[in-house]
């Protein structure tokens, strides 16, 4: 345990400052188990408190109202254990709502919040899904919770709750005139757009479901929770969903051809003996490492310059990734290969495993879907991703995050599909 200096233990232990790198994700990793045994406990405990009416004992009208005082947690804080007790042991020998959740939970395989992501998944199913369909897609979570964060098991409840859906006709909504308007203002002297706008529910609704999911909070990185606040997660969330329309394989033309980014670099750059910026459409600056990221899946059109950097010839565009095996990278992948990430396959760069710039091959053995997130993770960390012995991507991990450098998969994509 911690005293509130972070030393581990008081005399049992270094203080943190003294401990590796390696010993500190290791104290991280005993901290959150005994932080899920307390939870799966504290379950048990409000569970029974709940079966044997305690709280109308101590004159309360409700469970969630005992437990707002005794653990001093706000109403819907208390309104959540109350059903996480409920769900996983109901106490005095009644049966478990969750069985197969509730198991992993009281073994420390899943997390509270995993947990929470399962029941609301279940919970929001319609109720003519019968109980052995029911059953069926607890397991499913269930599982995919033990490899995954909670954010990937609510996407996979969703999916569920979407097939679910299909059968249920719409209900009819009055008609209006739809209204949109959207406003470009340039700040010049800071270079940036500023944009406002209207639209109207249909419009809306599409734009927020396009959004919510790339502006989710993204994992914890390196140690480091995502710090970003609401306003701008959305902001990269537009910008990951430009990135995806450009690369759209219908797009209205621009001077003949789908809109495109132009980046200038000299070959040093491009192989990555060069560090100086390279220039996007031709005037704008741009780190050579993000200039090397976007050549991974992109249009390479060579370019052969003379001593004043007048253009002696002009290459054609050659794909890295043809239309044919991008549609294998598809259904090999069928999305982002990073464990745990629920970006799908529309939203992915192609990754070179062995870099495009220093040999790699273009071909399905050396190629691997990325999202915009973790193509650049890999790019600028310690994570790499290599090639399985049955021919399925996986990522390894940095030294410090598992000094055995064991290779993850991302078994989300695997499990929606396979449901």
């Amino acid at each position: 345990m911690f005293d509130n200096c972070g030393v581990l233990g008081g005399d049992e232990g270094p203080e943190l400052y003294q401990l590796t790198d390696a010993e500190l994700i290791a104290v991280l990793t005993d901290a959150e188990n005994v932080a899920r045994a307390a939870a799966a406990r504290q379950c048990a405990v409000i569970a029974e408190i709940t079966a044997r009416g305690v709280s109308s004992c101590y004159g309360y009208r409700d469970v969630p109202g005992l437990l707002q005082d005794v653990l001093r947690v706000d109403r819907g804080m208390a309104r959540r254990w109350t059903r996480r007790a409920s769900v996983t042991c109901a106490g005095s020998g009644a049966p478990t709502v969750l069985p197969v959740a509730a198991a992993a939970f009281d073994d420390g395989d899943i997390s509270a919040a995993h947990l929470d992501a399962i029941d609301d998944a279940l919970a929001g199913l319609p109720p003519h899904i019968k109980s052995d369909q029911r059953a069926e897609h607890e397991t499913t979570l269930t599982e995919l919770a033990r490899a995954a964060h909670p954010g990937a098991v609510r996407a996979a409840g969703r999916y569920l709750i979407a097939l679910a859906e299909q059968d249920t006709p719409p209900r009819d909504e009055e008609l209006a005139a739809p209204r949109r308007e959207l406003t470009l203002e340039w700040n010049a002297a800071r270079s940036t757009l500023r944009v406002r706008g209207t639209f109207d529910k249909e419009s809306g609704v599409r734009l927020e479901t396009l959004l919510s999911p790339l502006a989710a909070p993204r994992p914890a990185t390196e140690g480091s929770p995502d710090v970003r606040s609401r306003p701008q997660r959305y902001g990269d969330a537009l910008a990951e969903l430009l990135d995806h329309t450009e690369r759209a394989a219908a797009l209205p033309a621009d001077g003949g051809e789908p809109p495109h980014i132009v980046v200038t670099m000299t070959l040093e750059q491009l192989t990555g003996e060069l560090d100086a910026a390279a220039l996007v459409n031709h005037d704008s600056p741009i780190p050579a490492g993000l200039a090397r990221r976007l050549a991974c899946d992109a249009k390479i059109i060579p370019a052969v310059l003379g001593a004043r950097s007048e253009i002696l010839d002009l290459g054609r565009a050659e794909r890295t990734s043809p239309p044919g095996l991008r549609r294998a990278l598809n259904l090999r992948d069928k999305g982002c290969v990073f464990p745990g990430c629920t970006r799908p396959h529309r939203w992915c760069h192609a990754h070179h495993l062995k870099y495009w710039s220093r040999g790699g091959a273009t071909s399905l053995a050396n190629m691997a879907l990325l999202c915009t997130y973790h193509h650049t993770l890999v790019h600028h960390s310690d994570w790499e991703i290599q090639m399985g012995a049955d021919g399925i991507p996986e990522a390894v991990p940095p030294v410090w995050i598992d000094p055995t450098r064991t290779p993850r998969r991302n078994h989300y994509h695997r499990k929606r599909h396979a449901g």
